[in-house]
């Protein structure tokens, strides 16, 4: 493993080149204290028998019906191509067809709606403190083809609208003016 230690030589040396001349006089102690840390990783390795990585258990498992809202826990979960079954497949449009997201400020209660899909998929409850819940059936709601952006993609992608119940529990939940419920899933 002498090439842990080398490489930790390596990043002291590319540090001491980053300094101004009159740091470069704590050069020392900070190459020092690289090689240090190289030694201690080695240690720490050798001790784990050459790994890293330690076998673990799954204490949660969570997924994310409507993106950027609260998390769904689950018991089990489907993989499949784009992740968990169910996993993000619906989003908060504003007015204008973007993706909504509680990084700005003005939507940051998206975190508070708490959705869950049913086990097949034809069933979609949201859920907010102070608020009715909602059940959206997914085969008797309204839909209608919509292009949207989505954080995922640079163009517009093609999803379902859910209609007007959804859209005006969520700007009742959210406050966000103009919001809808647009997914995947439902056709």
């Amino acid at each position: 493993r002498p090439w842990l230690v080398e490489r930790w030589i390596d990043l002291g040396r590319q540090f001491f080149e980053q300094l101004p001349p009159d740091a470069q006089n704590l050069a020392p102690y900070a190459l020092a204290a690289s090689v240090l840390v190289g030694i201690l990783t080695f240690v720490v390795l050798s001790q784990n028998g050459g790994t890293n990585t330690k076998e673990g258990d799954v204490v949660g498992l969570f997924y994310y019906p409507i993106k950027s809202c609260a998390e769904t826990q689950a018991k089990s979960a489907m993989a499949c191509a784009r992740g968990f079954v169910g996993d993000r497949m619906f989003q908060v449009t504003d007015s204008e067809g973007r993706f909504c997201t509680p990084r700005e400020a003005p939507k940051k209660k998206l975190f508070h709606v708490r959705p869950s899909l049913s086990k097949d998929q034809a069933k979609l409850t949201l859920q907010m403190d102070g608020q009715s819940d909602l059940v959206v059936d997914m085969k008797k709601a309204k839909k209608m083809d919509v292009e949207v952006e989505v954080l995922c993609a640079k163009e517009k992608q093609a999803m379902f609208d859910f209609g007007d119940e959804p859209a005006k529990w969520l700007a009742n939940a959210t406050q966000i003016e103009g919001c809808r419920l647009s997914g995947y899933i439902g056709a």
